[in-house]
């Protein structure tokens, strides 16, 4: 098991995750945390890591239209401890879930699309 905590260099994030089976993105129960979006959660997609998440809002809502990870309830521990047994002993949907996380990282989260899409919203915000 791995855990990361504090500052790490991003260049050694890719090498860290390639050695996980899966990640957990874990917040206080906050309503406004709702609305972060943390950086750990985007390279676990990347890393095509099936991604479990602790927080409602958008990042759930994501997991679960694209199937690429997990929601567990913050006030049950043992909603953590059943989906960390779960994807252990379930390879084949722990892949699957991996896969789905990764297509959803080249799908929405690409940085050649993103830069591109802002250009298009710029330049038509200019012909306005």
């Amino acid at each position: 098991m791995l855990f990361l905590q504090g500052n790490s260099p991003k260049k050694k994030i890719p090498e860290l995750l390639s050695t996980a089976d899966a990640t957990i993105m874990s917040v206080k129960d906050h309503p406004v945390l709702e609305m972060a979006s943390p950086n750990k959660f985007f390279d676990s997609l990347a890393a095509g890591k099936p991604t479990i998440v602790n927080c409602g809002g958008w990042m759930k809502a994501m997991l679960e239209e694209t199937g690429a990870g997990v929601y567990v309830e913050p006030k049950q521990p043992s909603d953590l401890v059943r989906v960390i047994e779960v994807l252990s002993h379930a390879t084949p949907l722990a892949a699957e879930l991996g896969k789905n996380a990764r297509r959803l990282a080249e799908d929405r989260f690409d940085r050649k699309k993103l830069v591109n899409q802002l250009e298009l919203a710029l330049e038509q915000s200019i012909r306005k």
